[in-house]
């Protein structure tokens, strides 16, 4: 939740997409509204966050399945369905293919390549060995993803009690890879098939440069079902229409079942209200000097809007956080450094007409946030210019504004 836009909206659509094609396939293969569902679940997901691909393909891959080999005793899914659902995913994904061809292209080359072309060429993801991407899924991204350490930390949360999470957790993706008595009929290779398919693709593409927590949040879904049916299966219970276990539950597994569940859920709970409590509290950086809590985001959006100060040039991390909350009303060129040296990367201005609507305005502002250093810069610049200005502080943020005679030109950084 502390991220803005995409990430909670990919949790939301992917579940769906897994439930609606299980739906679709098995129980309700004849309904119109269910199939246009689906599509429309995935078309919103791809305008939404490329992961989705991660829920959509395994399910593609078992609607397809069961319309060329029908199974016995089911009913073989007519293809105006599959058509029906094609067209709903296109008029969900419809922004995202309107933007990739009026933009030459440059959405869909970032999945393809490791560096963008057409309109934003240049803003690419620096690459980054298979072998080092295959290092950070083990060591950074898993353990963030069952709790052994914070998104923004590095250090592991209650070690000795993490290790025991995982290990439950390996212990329930052994049992589901092996036993055929664990989940419904196509259930079983649906869940591991997206978890493999997340793997091979967070190793393969260069998005696995960066094995933030966030990236990992598809797999929350799969390892909830996968710690399900091991708990499930310590207590007793089988799936409808499918043979018992051989061994019946008794008192011992059951309470073991029982422990299970206390030790994975109370570890993340403790996880949760510790890192909500302590400093610096929910964060999506690693570098403390960016991390902004939302409590002025509204009181600056206001100042801004009160003043006309639609534009101007502010940092990567306040630049599209302000662009989201206003509605994009605020467009800010991602011009400003957010490191305490200064240095500067122009792949963070990342959307050129923000850049260009900022060079176009008739007054602009300048946001800084948590970097003194920063601000001793831009004062300088400002008085060698021979500018004068309003300087309005905000909690972390500082606005600079009213420039007279002209607004700033352009100050390079490192």
């Amino acid at each position: 939740t502390a991220t803005l836009g995409g990430y909670n909206e990919l949790l939301l659509l992917g579940g769906l997409t897994l439930f609606l094609s299980y739906d679709v396939t098995h129980d309700h293969p004849r309904s119109f509204w269910r199939w246009g569902l689906l599509g429309l679940s995935v078309g919103l997901g791809w305008w939404t966050h490329g992961l989705i691909v991660v829920y959509a393909l395994p399910v593609a891959i078992m609607v397809l399945a069961r319309t060329i080999i029908k199974p016995p005793g089911t009913q073989r899914t007519a293809p105006q369905y599959i058509l029906w659902a094609l067209a709903a995913f296109l008029l969900g994904s419809a922004p995202w293919w309107i933007f990739d061809l009026q933009h030459n292209g440059a959405a869909i080359s970032t999945f393809l390549t490791n560096r963008q072309t057409g309109e934003f060429a240049g803003i690419g993801i620096p690459y980054v060995p298979p072998t080092q991407r295959a290092l950070g899924l083990l060591l950074v991204g898993l353990p963030t993803l069952i709790g052994l350490r914070f998104p923004w930390s590095s250090a592991y949360f209650l070690l000795p009690v993490g290790v025991l999470v995982a290990s439950v957790y390996l212990v329930a993706v052994y049992r589901l890879f092996r036993s055929d008595h664990a989940l419904q009929p196509d259930a079983r290779p649906l869940v591991l098939g997206l978890m493999g398919l997340f793997l091979v693709i967070f190793i393969a593409s260069t998005f696995g440069a960066d094995p933030t927590g966030r990236y990992f949040l598809p797999l929350a879904l799969p390892l909830g079902i996968i710690l399900g049916t091991l708990v499930d299966g310590l207590w007793g219970k089988t799936p409808a229409n499918l043979t018992p276990t051989p061994a019946p539950s008794n008192s011992v597994t059951r309470w073991l079942a029982v422990a299970l569940v206390i030790i994975v859920v109370g570890y993340q709970g403790v996880g949760q209200i510790t890192a909500a409590t302590t400093a610096p509290g929910f964060t999506t950086q690693f570098d403390l000097v960016s991390h902004l809590p939302n409590d002025y985001d509204g009181q600056l959006i206001r100042f801004l809007e009160e003043r006309g100060l639609t534009h101007g040039y502010t940092n990567y991390w306040v630049a599209y956080r302000l662009a989201f909350l206003s509605g994009e009303r605020l467009q800010y060129s991602a011009a400003l450094p957010y490191k305490t040296t200064l240095s500067y990367n122009p792949a963070d201005n990342r959307y050129p007409p923000y850049a260009a609507a900022t060079a176009e305005a008739d007054k602009v502002a300048y946001i800084t946030s948590n970097l003194p250093e920063l601000d001793a810069y831009l004062q300088t610049a400002f008085q060698q210019q021979n500018l004068t200005y309003q300087m309005v502080t905000i909690g972390p943020y500082t606005i600079y504004s009213a420039f007279e005679p002209h607004n700033p030109t352009p100050i390079p950084f490192p």
